[in-house]
């Protein structure tokens, strides 16, 4: 991997993880349906009169933003519950374990000791989560950050079942989706309209927020993103996306003055070791076995599945 891709890459994943923080931030102005509403409408205009339509059934396009909305929905809800921004990030990254669920029912995939010995690891990480005792961390928060996981894989698996190879543009097309999702639940069990609370609530820091939330942490850096897979797929998208929960803590210390503590720091150290055992560890293991061509880089087959779903 090139070093300009490294410092690429590591840009990105710093913009994952302080979208963390934006979307905590945005909460502080907009109630979490409203918030979501409107960063789907960003992502979607004015974006969607210059891209194309992706090649594939409009009916995954349609799953993928029902789902990505309401898992949107469901973190937003999470924080606001008292879960912070870094352990968001760490608790999304159970993802990986149920599309692993996901794959053994639907896709007839095989599970295997990597997966089992990466899903044992990241199940400790989980309990020491459970654990903490700062204020980070509520059961509420936990079970609505777990429900919207589990609504990102729903969206990952519409994107792979669609057989795309057009992810961004993918995306763009079921923002509209996603919006309309978020604000029909908005006026159907909380009897607001899509645009009620937002004009009283614009001021530069919201502005921002938004801008970032939709333009920088979306559009521009899932597109880099998606550019990256395509070269360099799992080698990039396993070890170098598992920083992302490393900077979500990081830039929730440093604005929201998050304790970090030895046992948030060992759970992330679980999780994050988890994932890399499932995501990497057969090509670990292949690496170091005997009369095995050590020069062979890590890849994957399937750069959609490896997609980080958290920041779409």
């Amino acid at each position: 991997m090139r070093i300009s891709h490294v410092l690429v890459a590591l840009l990105i994943t710093g913009i994952f993880g302080l979208n963390y923080s934006a979307i905590k931030m945005g909460l502080s102005s907009f109630d979490p349906l409203l918030l979501a509403g409107l960063r789907f409408s960003l992502c979607a205009f004015p974006a969607i009169f210059f891209a194309k339509k992706p090649v594939c059934s409009f009916k995954y396009v349609a799953l993928y933003g029902v789902s990505m909305s309401l898992g949107l929905w469901s973190v937003l809800l999470g924080m606001h519950a008292g879960l912070s921004a870094g352990v968001s990030a760490l608790v999304l990254q159970l993802g990986a374990f149920m599309t692993v669920i996901v794959g053994l029912f639907l896709f007839k995939e095989r599970i295997t000791i990597f997966n089992a010995s990466g899903f044992l690891l990241a199940l400790v990480g989980l309990g020491l989560i459970a654990a903490v005792t700062d204020g980070s961390v509520t059961p509420r928060g936990m079970a609505f950050a777990l429900l919207g996981t589990a609504l990102w894989v729903v969206a990952n698996t519409a994107i792979k079942k669609s057989g795309t190879d057009q992810p961004f543009l993918f995306i763009i097309w079921s923002a509209p989706a996603s919006a309309l999702t978020m604000f029909a639940i908005r006026f159907v069990i909380f009897d607001k309209s899509p645009l009620e609370g937002i004009a009283e609530n614009l001021h530069p820091l919201s502005i921002a927020t938004l801008l970032f939330i939709a333009y920088v942490a979306t559009l521009f850096a899932y597109g880099i993103w998606t550019m990256l897979l395509s070269k360099y797929a799992l080698s990039v998208s396993a070890p170098t996306y598992l920083l992302v929960p490393v900077f979500s803590i990081l830039f929730s210390h440093l604005i929201f003055n998050e304790p970090v503590g030895l046992l948030k720091i060992f759970a992330a150290i679980f999780i994050i070791l988890g994932v890399l055992v499932n995501a990497c560890g057969r090509n670990i293991f292949n690496a170091f076995r005997p009369g095995h061509d050590n020069t062979s880089r890590l890849s994957s087959s399937d750069p959609i599945a490896n997609l980080p779903a958290g920041s779409k």
